[in-house]
Parts: structure tokens; C-alpha cells; sequence
């Protein structure tokens, strides 16, 4: 390939605005490249990975990744506030059966409480593809980005009610009615 190019081409320094996609604004992002740092940040949580990829041109910089990933919170967190803290996912469509599978995940770990367990509920929901019926839901509006942090929290629009329960609960039993 070298000897292709004239020595004036192989002596040319790109200026720092010159030098690749990764320097052009999010209009002009190119997907598969933000889709690879999210992909990887959401994998490794490494920042000097997803530096190291932007800084071979494959993917957008870590503070981007941030700014993306608060965007799509805080859009989640809106649309949970105008349905009382549920986050109903768009394409849903309304009168079709929809699935659910839940799972629970039980860890005994180190955990950020301190208490070395986790127990966490994984709900998933499933409809058949129909596209002759409206979504319950548009899709998720992501406002312009502004921060690499959320400003809101989900405890500012959902108000969660205090448990009395002292000592160790007894199920109540339900009569049979049969």
C-alpha cells in the first residue's frame, strides 16, 4: 500500500479535527460504533477499554458511552413516572396475550450492603410481533445529552410506604372455599 501513496501523502499529519469519525458530532455518530462501546461497557465496565477501542477508531469515547447511558435512564425514568413507577416496554400492543417469565437470583457474595447476600426478581415480558396494531407506548424519547450522571432518582417520583412488620411473619392462611 505504501508505495501507492506519494511521499507527500506518507509525510501528512492529520490535524486533531481531521483524524477519523470518532471526532464528528453524535449527528453524525456512526450506530455500529456506539454499539460496540455500549456492547463492551456493559460487559467489562472498563473505561480504559472502551478508551482504548475509541482510541483505534472502533468506538466512541467512555464519556459518550456515559452520556448514552444516562439518556436511556432518564427516558426510562420519565416514562415511569407518567405510568406510577411501572416501566411498561414500547411495542407492546394493546388486546394481544402477552407472556412473562420471572426469575429470582439469590447470591451469597459480597455485596455493597455488606450483609453478603443479594436477592434480586428478573421479570421478562413476550408478545407475538403484530404489526397491524398499535403500540401501547412510542418509543423511548432521549432528550439531548447533558450529563454523564442521572439528576433524578427513581425514589423522587415513586413514594414507598413504610413495612410495620416486627418480628418474623406468619403467612395468613387463605380459607378453602371449595
Amino acid at each position: 500500500m505504501y508505495e501507492a501513496k506519494s511521499s507527500k501523502q506518507m509525510m501528512y499529519i492529520p490535524k486533531h479535527s481531521e483524524s477519523g469519525f470518532r471526532h464528528l458530532s453524535s449527528k453524525h455518530e456512526n450506530p455500529h460504533v456506539l454499539g460496540v462501546g455500549l456492547k463492551v461497557h456493559t460487559y467489562t465496565r472498563s473505561k480504559h477499554l472502551v478508551n482504548y477501542l475509541h482510541a483505534n477508531n472502533v468506538s466512541v469515547d467512555y464519556t459518550r458511552i456515559l452520556r448514552v447511558e444516562t439518556q436511556l435512564a432518564e427516558a426510562v425514568a420519565r416514562r415511569m413516572k407518567l405510568t406510577n413507577g411501572i416501566f411498561v416496554p414500547p411495542g407492546l400492543k394493546k388486546g394481544k396475550p402477552i407472556f412473562f417469565a420471572v426469575d429470582n437470583i439469590d447470591f451469597s457474595e459480597d455485596t455493597p450492603d455488606g450483609k453478603h447476600t443479594l436477592h434480586g426478581t428478573m421479570m421478562t415480558v413476550f408478545q407475538q410481533e403484530d404489526n397491524a396494531t398499535e403500540p401501547i407506548n412510542a418509543t423511548l424519547e432521549l432528550e439531548a445529552p447533558i450529563n454523564r450522571s442521572l439528576r433524578s432518582t427513581l425514589a423522587s417520583f415513586v413514594e414507598l410506604n413504610p413495612c410495620d412488620v416486627k418480628g418474623i411473619p406468619s403467612p395468613r392462611l387463605m380459607p378453602n372455599t371449595e
